[in-house]
């Protein structure tokens, strides 16, 4: 099979790369195929952890004392809750400090364990820390509109949430946008790599023609997406590593010795 021949060969044969740099049409349909790939189990992902996300939510209300919160002006009061108050989840990775009354802004770190993520209130800005990453994000009040929510108000609605019919709907409507921002955002990195190993040809006198490296791009993408998926699953953030692995391989593709390769014919 076409495609299954493709995935293997374009892991690490150069000769087979090359010998297929004029078949643009089998380039495309492998390139959107494997992205159709990435964006279905990308979306089964974020699907599951969506749905998790808002059942341990609605799970964790059940904990919490009955409030009303309240955004006027730009400024949240809640009543209902003796503050500071603190909620940790089960697994104790999570902690949530809600504090409207404070006279000085809070400094949620001072809440963590070394690792541990949290959310912190307040009643000018909500602020969210990922102890994983180190990083923080803050949303301030003023930016949304005024607005009243209990805890009942709160479980209500991801109930309806958690049994919506619309939730296939919106699964395939998260599956074409992760698939339209994979193809193209990998696209663009193809033909930033193509243009650059085209000027490293042209320099080396290898003969490239800048159409040819980007069939060879959109065949070469294996390799790079699978050391993408790995050092995001091992937790190693480096930036671009997707477009510095396509470009070796690429460069690999047009310096290496390819008098013994058989060009095959074009499907054009």
């Amino acid at each position: 099979m076409f495609l299954v021949e493709s995935f293997k060969k374009s892991l690490f044969d150069l000769a087979w790369l090359k010998a297929h740099r004029m078949e643009t049409r089998g380039a495309w349909v492998y390139f959107l195929s494997l992205c159709a790939v990435l964006a279905l189990a990308l979306t089964i992902f974020l699907s599951f952890v969506g749905y998790s996300t808002l059942s341990s939510a609605k799970n964790a209300l059940t904990r919490w004392p009955n409030f009303t919160a309240t955004l006027k002006n730009g400024a949240l009061t809640v009543t209902g809750l003796t503050e500071p108050y603190r909620y940790q989840t089960a697994t104790k990775d999570m902690l949530v400090v809600v504090d409207t009354a404070a006279t000085t802004t809070p400094v949620l770190t001072d809440y963590l364990a070394t690792g541990q993520s949290g959310i912190l209130i307040t009643r000018d800005q909500a602020e969210v820390y990922d102890g994983g990453s180190g990083q923080s994000r803050s949303e301030l009040w003023s930016n949304l509109p005024d607005y009243t929510v209990t805890r009942s108000s709160l479980q209500n609605l991801l109930e309806t949430q958690l049994k919506s019919p619309w939730l296939v709907a919106y699964a395939f409507l998260l599956l074409l946008v992760v698939y339209v921002v994979l193809a193209i955002g990998m696209f663009s990195t193809i033909v930033l790599a193509g243009i650059l190993s085209w000027m490293v040809s042209f320099f080396l006198r290898r003969g490239w023609r800048f159409r040819e490296l980007l069939v060879v791009g959109l065949f070469a993408v294996t390799l790079p997406t699978l050391i993408t998926v790995l050092f995001s699953v091992l937790g190693l953030g480096v930036n671009g590593i997707f477009f510095l692995a396509l470009l070796a391989f690429m460069l690999a593709v047009v310096m290496t010795n390819d008098s013994q390769v058989v060009p095959q014919a074009s499907e054009e």
